[in-house]
């Protein structure tokens, strides 16, 4: 049995694989099997689409749906981010602030093991076994699972370096402590390794500019790094699983969005009612509470009279809201789903360095990077496979998306889960495998809605392959 590393480059836009800025990474996608259709969930965010690999399962499903939330079996009045402190919290409360078992969970039902090096948020991290579950280790800058492990670390490879720009040195420790001691020492069957670059330095520097760029430079060393080890270390039983969270937008306007609902709706609404808002960069979650169908409704007529306003998704649990399309295409639904989704408008517009894709935002600067809508520069995102039971010199073009991780990792380990998992096995990048060409049809859903002197229409196209459904294209007119 082969095992599996999974190798998360948070920020990665496809097209900023090139030999002249990540030459390892080059090398690696043309030798192994490119996913050229790659797809993130919606809302495009770290921590919902870590837990969407981690899981195999849309939002709506395993219950994190945004990196800012509300919960509604926690508490109905509160926005929460999901970071570590706030996840403890909540799972005192609760006991699983997720929904479904992720891959550290079921591995515990055959006796195996995982174990990550993150230098992510905490929150990200402390997501990977946030059961603490004691097959499962995690290693952070600022904490471990069992947090017995973190003097160890400390005692025997010194303490972390200080987070920097590039954070170049604190890479580079990581990519240490991850062939060391977990490659070497612990040898799980999953290993993951989180680099938080080229997203830290997108947030702040415009996309396709030198930061930028020394930024993948840096994430490419290392990982060239891990290719040493790798030869020098003859461990021919690794596959490795390249992945990215989301890709990137450039901010065309910055929003305050629970400004405006404050100001423009305080009268509109009745006073015993409350809209929750939870922004998550490119796009905001609405909660009113109590609900009532009719505030939705306002909130719905004063958004698309905006200019920044892109599709909205709205709960349908109670009847469809006219000119919104139910949360369950994106695959928000659930115990947890919002009653109103927005993506703000995003257009194909190209930044001062040539890189498409412009967002309106609820934090940032206008010029730098950002992402969490659905804009296609945002949800298209990377995977590559590359070792012994992947395909050589190989591109898949069937749609793929960041809930097929967690089947495709199992079927690599060779174990079948009894698990109803919302991704499909991508056995087309496999060798070996009886592969069935999957089914992929398009499915659009149109929604259209007047206010005013406003007509607002929205559009959203999906890939549905073998019953996995992928986010195509979204658009506002």
């Amino acid at each position: 049995m082969n095992k599996v590393i999974l190798l998360g480059i948070d920020g990665l836009k496809p097209s900023q694989i090139t030999e002249l800025h990540m030459p390892n990474l080059y090398r690696i996608l043309k030798a192994g099997t490119s996913f050229s259709n790659h797809h993130s969930v919606f809302p495009t965010v770290t921590r919902v689409n870590t837990v969407s690999m981690l899981t195999g399962c849309y939002p709506g499903n395993h219950g994190l749906v945004g990196n800012t939330m509300v919960i509604k079996d926690y508490d109905e009045s509160l926005v929460v981010p999901a970071l570590k402190p706030q996840i403890e919290l909540v799972n005192e409360k609760i006991k699983s602030i997720l929904l479904v078992p992720n891959v550290v969970d079921i591995l515990s039902n055959y006796g195996m093991r995982f174990a990550a090096v993150n230098i992510g948020s905490s929150g990200n991290a402390y997501l990977h076994n946030q059961n603490l579950s004691d097959n499962g280790i995690v290693i952070h800058p600022e904490f471990t699972i069992p947090n017995t492990l973190y003097p160890e670390i400390i005692s025997r490879f010194g303490e972390w370096p200080d987070k920097s720009q590039n954070d170049e040195a604190r890479l580079k420790y990581a990519m240490k402590l991850f062939t060391y001691h977990v490659l070497d020492e612990l040898n799980p069957e999953i290993s993951m390794f989180w680099c938080n670059n080229p997203d830290s330095v997108q947030h702040y520097s415009p996309l396709g500019s030198d930061l930028s760029y020394k930024a993948l430079s840096i994430v490419d060393s290392q990982i060239g790094e891990l290719q040493k080890y790798m030869q020098t270390s003859g461990r021919d039983d690794l596959n490795i699983m390249i992945v990215s969270d989301h890709g990137y937008s450039t901010i065309k306007g910055v929003v305050d969005i629970d400004g405006f609902v404050k100001s423009k709706l305080f009268r509109a609404i009745k006073f015993e009612e409350e809209i929750l808002v939870a922004p998550n960069g490119g796009s905001v979650l609405f909660y009113v509470n109590p609900y009532n169908r009719n505030t939705v409704n306002t909130l719905v007529d004063y958004l698309i009279n905006q200019s920044w306003c892109g599709n909205l998704f709205a709960s349908h649990e109670q009847g469809p809201i006219e000119g919104t399309i139910d949360v369950a295409k994106v695959g928000l639904n659930g115990i947890r789903e919002p009653d109103l989704a927005m993506s703000f408008r995003w257009s194909n517009e190209f930044n001062k360095n040539n890189v498409g894709g412009a967002v309106y935002s609820s934090s940032g600067s206008i010029g730098d990077g950002q992402h969490g809508s659905i804009g296609p520069t945002e949800h298209r995102s990377v995977f590559i496979g590359y070792g012994p039971d992947f395909k050589e010199k190989n591109v898949v073009v069937n749609p793929t998306g960041n809930i097929d991780i967690a089947p495709t990792i199992f079927e690599l380990l060779g174990i079948e889960v009894n698990i109803d998992f919302d991704g499909r096995i991508i056995k087309e990048g496999l060798i070996n495998r009886n592969t069935i060409s999957p089914s992929i049809k398009k499915e659009s859903y149109h929604a259209t809605r007047t206010s005013g002197m406003i007509l607002y229409e929205q559009v959203l196209e999906v890939f549905v392959s073998d019953g996995s459904v992928y986010i195509d294209d979204a658009r506002v007119f």
